[in-house]
């Protein structure tokens, strides 16, 4: 009677642990299809298995592509994120060892299929087991924890684990093909639909709320003499290190930097006032005219010139607004290039121009 009792009661403890992880699953999954970024996406399944599993270490690694040119590295440590930093040139033989090994794997495995030098810089993390990150057609990253505090993980836990993965690979790379979509290749700014998406945004924010934004419009000062003096491949190479300039003077994961198109940038600052707007393209505009570039040897220089206005009520339309913009704009390259100029309530404005 006593063994049936006990026989009862451990199938009925696996039935609730099941249960319990469906549940769990279902919470998790629908958190990280909720989230707006491909780095929410990431801390959330960190953080959701980490409190699960008790384990000190959880790895997320996103590959670069052609969106995001860099390699994304998520890395916890007993619920605390860690800024940590490895050096991987070549991704295609971790690639290549997981289209041969689509499951989960041991990471002695993983260690004696891969170049040395790249599995020493794991060791740190304590690595117990590896799940891919990956679409129908292709891998592009990989999930990695250390000891389950109880011991090895159970075929459940990696039952589990497994299911996580693959709800984070169909929410990253829904994220991916959207960024594709609003990101131009070239430079890795958004595109202009993306950007007048976003602009409407902001306007109806202001009339609602009457929250002002600014916008920035530049382009490069004598561009086609650019391209005749040194080629069409320094010209590619001149936009893209002033796409770098542009991203590494803004603030990150608010303003909308964009291409129109050509040598033609905007960005879009909400709720920032027309001075402070004026400020940021004065420090992109020093930037550029102080940077000297290189290609094959030669050296590459260019200018800018910038046009700067903030919203007022009596626009209402994203082209509107843009034209405001352009009329700055305008007035920089008349009054000579290389400068900023505002247009703001009618009127053109230089809070400060500087000359090197």
């Amino acid at each position: 009677m006593d063994t049936d009792n006990n026989y009862n009661n451990d199938n009925s403890n696996k039935l609730n642990q099941k249960l319990s992880d469906y549940k769990s699953l279902i919470e998790i999954g629908l958190i990280i299809s909720s989230e707006g970024d491909i780095n929410s996406i990431s801390k959330e399944i960190c953080y959701g298995l980490i409190t699960k599993y008790q384990i000190e270490y959880i790895v997320v690694l996103l590959f670069p592509d052609e969106v995001q040119k860099e390699m994304k590295l998520f890395v916890f440590q007993n619920f605390q994120e860690k800024e940590e930093k490895i050096e991987i040139n070549d991704f295609n033989p971790i690639r290549s060892f997981f289209l041969s090994h689509p499951n989960q794997v041991d990471f002695s495995t993983f260690s004696f299929l891969l170049p040395v030098d790249m599995v020493t810089q794991f060791l740190k993390f304590k690595p117990e087991i590896i799940f891919p990150l990956k679409s129908t057609e292709n891998v592009f990253g990989f999930l990695m924890l250390s000891q389950n505090e109880t011991g090895k993980f159970t075929q459940d836990d990696i039952e589990y684990i497994s299911n996580i993965s693959s709800f984070a690979s169909v929410a990253i790379q829904n994220k991916k093909n959207y960024l594709k979509a609003i990101t131009d290749m070239k430079t890795g700014l958004y595109i202009y639909t993306y950007f007048i998406q976003r602009m409407n945004e902001e306007i109806e924010v202001f009339k609602r709320y009457s929250d002002v934004f600014s916008a920035l419009m530049l382009d490069i000062d004598f561009f086609k003499e650019v391209n005749d003096k040194y080629g069409h491949l320094i010209g590619d190479l001149a936009l893209i290190e002033l796409a770098k300039i542009i991203k590494n003077n803004i603030r990150l994961n608010i303003d909308i930097p964009a291409r129109f198109g050509g040598d033609e940038f905007a960005v879009l600052f909400p709720r920032t006032s027309n001075i402070v707007a004026f400020q940021i393209a004065e420090r992109i505009r020093r930037k550029v005219n102080q940077s000297i570039f290189y290609f094959e040897g030669r050296e590459v220089r260019f200018t800018v010139s910038i046009g700067v206005s903030t919203i007022v009520p009596t626009v209402n339309e994203p082209e509107n607004f843009i034209k405001l913009c352009d009329k700055a704009l305008y007035y920089s390259k008349r009054a000579g290039k290389n400068r900023v100029t505002s247009f703001y309530n009618n009127k053109y404005g230089v809070y400060k121009i500087s000359s090197e």
